[in-house]
């Protein structure tokens, strides 16, 4: 009888590892898409900027449609202006 609930509890700790594991592969995938998505964001603000592309260029290169691209400028104009507004707490 002990043997059997032994062999319950082994088997019920792994199911849990497995769960955990793959929960956590799950929550890594989904932060590297992420930072991904921000990377090629950012990408869509320097190629205009730093390169010199027009806006068709770099959404040409980055593979964004050019309302994406100034999408991305709007909104890092908008952070950038609201970043400088606020006031630094020290």
């Amino acid at each position: 009888m002990g043997n059997i609930s032994l062999n319950k509890a082994n088997r019920l700790i792994f199911t849990n590892i497995a769960g955990m594991l793959i929960i956590t592969g799950v929550l890594f995938f989904g932060i590297f898409q992420a930072l991904g998505l921000y990377t090629r964001h950012g990408e869509a603000i320097a190629l205009p900027s730093l390169k010199g592309l027009s806006v068709e260029e770099a959404a040409e290169v980055l593979g964004f449609s050019p309302a994406t691209i100034k999408r991305s400028w709007s909104l890092a104009k908008s952070w950038l202006k609201r970043e400088l507004e606020t006031p630094c707490e020290s």
